[in-house]
């Protein structure tokens, strides 16, 4: 029980800033002497998390909801086009997701590997926030853009590289600002949690 506690609070406390809550919940337990959390422990983590996500972007999860509801009328929403930047987006990190389970498993989830991970991104994060360009917002968000943010969250596969530090990356190389850029890696973890 004392082991779930300390997990859910890392979990907590990491799970909303660009960098890997999952590196650190394995760097606790290796550290800390604990066992590995187990998938069942993580998916649980992760769906409290997602619970958090739904509840805060409720009201663009509503306009999803109701963009379907006109496509069953024959008209299409800007509430479906995020939805579907969304779905493109999630594309390239389940396919890689597949692979990278079937064929490397846990292999990189070393303390070193997740460390120099977490060290790197989180300069890249710095630097590419300070130089890029900012003026685009989320409402323009272009498919293409979508899609090539959704392929750099293929590297958060790697333990240490945070998903939300490198879909912000992305996103802030294209020039979006913070917030839309924010905006949008939070809604893209919705279909990846899931």
């Amino acid at each position: 029980m004392t082991q779930t506690f300390y997990l859910s609070m890392i979990q907590a406390l990491t799970e909303f800033l660009p960098v890997s809550s999952t590196a650190h919940l394995i760097a606790l337990s290796k550290l800390g002497g604990f066992r590995a959390p187990g998938r069942l422990i993580e998916v649980a983590l992760h769906m409290a998390t997602l619970a958090v996500v739904l509840v805060y972007f409720r009201k663009d999860v509503m306009e999803g909801f109701q963009g379907l509801k006109m496509l069953f009328k024959g008209k299409i929403a800007q509430g479906l086009h995020r939805w579907f930047m969304i779905a493109g987006a999630t594309i390239p990190v389940v396919i890689a997701g597949y692979f990278y389970n079937r064929y490397m498993g846990r292999g990189l989830r070393s303390l070193e590997v997740m460390g120099w991970a977490s060290i790197f991104f989180g300069a890249l994060l710095f630097l590419v926030d300070r130089v890029s360009p900012t003026g685009k917002r989320f409402e323009s968000m272009t498919y293409k853009d979508a899609f090539i943010v959704g392929l750099l969250q293929v590297i958060a596969l790697i333990p240490g590289a945070s998903r939300s530090g490198t879909t912000l990356i992305a996103a802030r190389l294209l020039g979006y600002e913070r917030r839309s850029a924010a905006r949008f890696s939070f809604l893209l973890s919705i279909p990846v949690v899931i």
